[in-house]
């Protein structure tokens, strides 16, 4: 705007003074004017405005492009909004019709005459135009009302006319094929001029011309299909004068059609389902046939109300497929739905029994449970010894069958269940078993579901009534090869320290040198103490640190039960450590940074050799990591903060270590996102803990500033033994490095076995304390979450 109005004045100028002075701008400004991609509606139309007022053979490409787009962003009441979406205002709408008049589009053109009806339509009773829908929201309605006069000052015709009927945006639903509708209109003439005729138009195609009043037609709607549709009225003197109107209507000849049944994504479970369907038929002819689509392919048609369908679902595959179903009618119009079905015609068997493993001595007791998503009803169950059929059973739910193995040789067996429906479909499952007739072994001094750790000695027991001697006996730990005998009572000594603690299939093999074998097999569990390490420090009554204790002052109770300490030494500052610094740069921490980087520097450099540290800066996620303190270079505070994430980062960077491992959090906030609505990690508090517990990892938390909630944030040093400091401002950062120090320079490493092996992954409470001196303050863990498997 205020380009095209300063070449309006230099223009104006030039054309009083002469003066050539003038002409290097006026080009600058209209060849800008030219090259510039026009943002608001406003700055579409002084575009229009700067580039009529002084035109070139480039600019009408550009006029005629905006105003084609000034066409396309006009709004259905008529009027223009600031930008394309905005409603409609006086304000825009007034400048927008200025421009197309100084564009020289015709005052008949539809989508001018339908922007000044616009704002006489939208005129206040006491002769304004309302400054609303402005982006501005201008306090007067001078503005707005000064624009709308600009925009209507000659902006009429002598020679107009309106469509009265039908009114715009109406909805006509024939009810009748041969149906007809009036179209009429008005028309102005304020010249003395006489009609020479009046034409309708039907999306730009002539349905009529009449010369006299009333000015109207019969529009028979039958061979138009639905949807919108353009009525365009032009009015034409005897001087060849025109004028014209538009209204828009909705033809509804609509044609659906929509599934009743099956639902989209039914789970389809019977050999046959009826398809049923609802159609609404508005096109004024009648239905000639509906056809059916499984996964585009034709499975039927008919032409019979009310054009259910029964589809047979034997033969379709189990899974998802696509029924489509389509409406023709005699006019031939045509319409389509379809949606996602589930075919679920499962048949399927379990053998109870045998179970896979079992060994059988004298018979086999068959039993099976079915499940029968099929539609039909079992007829019987076969049972196979391999593949010789042994018999069958139609008595169900379980529809066993027992078969004597008097004449079956000793080894593996494949047994295996059939089952059959009504329609013939089948479904089985096999089960590896052993017969052992004249051979037994069994396992000794082992039950299934026992508890091992340490060196447990096995043996077994083998009955042997073959006539081949036992070769080995073989003993396995799920598939992996634990111990062989070759002489009875067959015993091994097993080493379970080698296997991590879980649940096992323990199992015993038999050979004789004929190539017979019997096995037997149990369940177990092995469980190995829980071995345990914590640090802790103590202060005596005067509160200082206390570093003459020896391991029988210490009590240690977990869940209240005391355990037998192991082993209690001394960290002093020679203590070999692996620090993990985390610096929280999120936005909380912007006037903190400067100040915790001296501190950082001031605490790295007090580290004894031996130890090591690195430095891991985040906000939402982990921005640098560096094992100098130049990573504090070009740092930006923003974002959130994500401890708990960043945290198990650093737990990861000290798998293998074998040094104390301690993780340090410079922080102005608790785990939270940028705004402080919702958390701040992917990972919970519990899965830090649980992983810090599994390394035995310290975690102190420098927490700076008001936002850094402690109640927050104290849960991770309380669970892993570290401590919690705050620094109400930047100043206390530094300073807090010292006592930082002094916890990690007087600390004791507290080792014990737990007396409760059980690895169930729940938390138990820890409890340490100094005999005989009940005033002690002694700092450590609050307990740890027990391993699990």
């Amino acid at each position: 705007m205020c380009t095209t109005n300063a070449l309006l004045t230099l223009l104006h100028t030039y054309k009083k003074t002469k003066d050539e002075f003038f002409s290097p701008s006026i080009q600058k400004a209209s060849a800008w004017l030219e090259n510039i991609v026009p943002f608001t509606t406003q700055d579409i139309a002084f575009q229009i405005i700067g580039l009529s007022s002084y035109p070139s053979p480039d600019s009408t490409k550009v006029i005629q492009n905006n105003i084609n787009k000034l066409y396309n962003i006009q709004n259905e009441d008529g009027g223009w909004g600031e930008m394309e979406g905005y409603k409609s205002s006086s304000f825009s709408t007034g400048q927008v019709i200025y421009a197309l008049k100084l564009a020289g589009v015709k005052m008949s053109n539809p989508n001018f005459s339908k922007g000044v009806n616009y704002l006489i339509q939208n005129q206040n009773v006491f002769g304004s135009w309302p400054a609303e829908n402005t982006q501005s929201k201008r306090p007067s309605e001078i503005t707005s009302t000064v624009w709308a006069i600009i925009g209507l000052s000659n902006a009429f015709e002598s020679l107009m006319i309106t469509i009265i009927n039908p009114t715009h945006d109406q909805t006509i639903t024939p009810k009748d094929p041969n149906e007809s509708y009036i179209i009429e209109a008005t028309v102005n003439n304020s010249a003395s001029t006489k009609i020479s005729n009046v034409e309708f138009f039907l999306d730009a195609n002539s349905i009529g011309i009449v010369d006299t009043l009333p000015y109207s037609i019969h529009w028979y709607p039958k061979n138009i299909p639905g949807g919108k549709h353009n009525i365009m009225a032009i009015v034409r003197d005897t001087q060849g004068k025109e004028a014209s109107d538009t209204k828009t209507i909705f033809l509804d000849k609509s044609l659906k059609i929509k599934f009743l049944n099956p639902l989209s994504n039914s789970s389809i479970t019977q050999p046959q389902i009826n398809v049923q369907i609802e159609l609404e038929n508005k096109t004024n002819s009648p239905v000639a046939k509906i056809e059916y689509f499984l996964d585009n392919k034709l499975i039927t048609s008919t032409n019979t109300e009310p054009f259910d369908h029964t589809l047979n679902t034997l033969g379709i595959s189990n899974g998802k497929h696509i029924l489509k179903a389509t409406v023709h009618t005699e006019a031939g119009d045509s319409a389509s739905t379809e949606q996602d079905i589930m075919i679920n015609r499962k048949l399927s068997v379990v053998l109870e029994k045998p179970l896979s493993g079992t060994t059988i001595e004298d018979k086999i007791v068959f039993s099976s449970s079915i499940k029968n998503d099929s539609g039909s009803s079992i007829t019987r169950v076969e049972y196979y010894l391999d593949d010789k059929l042994l018999g069958y059973s139609k008595e169900g739910p379980s529809y066993s069958y027992t078969y004597q193995v008097k004449t079956i040789p000793d080894g593996d067996y494949l047994a295996k269940a059939v089952i059959y429906n009504e329609l013939g479909e089948t479904s089985s499952v096999s089960n590896k078993i052993s017969i052992t007739r004249s051979l037994k072994i069994s396992l000794r001094n082992i039950k299934d579901g026992a508890s091992v750790t340490g060196i447990k000695e096995i043996s077994a027991v083998v009955e042997n009534k073959s006539k081949s001697p036992v070769s080995e006996v073989v003993y396995y730990l799920d598939k992996s090869i634990i111990g062989k005998a070759q002489k009875a009572p067959y015993n091994i000594k097993w080493v379970t320290t080698n296997q991590p603690s879980g649940n096992y299939t323990l199992k015993v093999i038999a050979y004789t040198e004929g190539g017979g074998k019997s096995h037997n097999e149990i369940k177990i569990k092995i469980e190995h103490p829980i071995a345990i390490s914590l640090y802790s420090t103590v202060l005596d009554n005067s509160s200082t640190y206390t570093i003459q204790l020896k391991k029988e002052d210490f009590q240690i109770e977990e869940d209240n039960i005391n355990q037998q300490l192991k082993d209690v030494r001394l960290c002093n500052e020679k203590f070999p450590t692996s620090y993990c610094i985390m610096v929280d740069t999120g936005q909380q921490m912007s006037t903190y940074l400067k100040d915790t980087s001296s501190a950082i520097q001031k605490f790295t450099n007090s580290i004894s050799p031996g130890s090591d540290y690195s430095i891991i800066l985040f906000s939402d996620k982990v921005i640098k990591k560096d094992k100098s303190s130049k990573i504090f270079s070009n740092i930006i505070s923003k974002g959130g903060t994500a401890i708990y994430d960043t945290a198990l980062e650093c737990l990861s960077m000290f798998q293998g270590s074998t040094k104390r491992k301690v993780i340090i959090i410079f922080t102005a906030s608790p785990d939270e996102n940028q705004d402080g609505s919702a958390p701040g990690s992917k990972h919970k508090l519990e899965e830090v803990l649980r992983e810090a517990n599994n390394i035995n990892c310290l975690i102190y938390v420098i927490a700076i500033g008001p936002r850094a909630d402690q109640f927050l944030l104290s849960d991770l040093p309380d669970n892993t033994g570290g401590r919690l400091y705050a620094a109400s401002g930047p100043n206390d950062i530094g300073i807090l490095i010292e006592p930082l120090n002094f916890d990690l320079k007087y600390m004791y490493e507290i080792k014990y076995t737990s007396s409760n092996p059980v690895r169930d992954g729940k938390w138990r409470n820890i409890k340490v304390s100094i005999k005989e001196h009940e005033k002690y303050v002694v700092n450590c863990q609050k307990g740890y979450y027990a391993p699990k498997y």
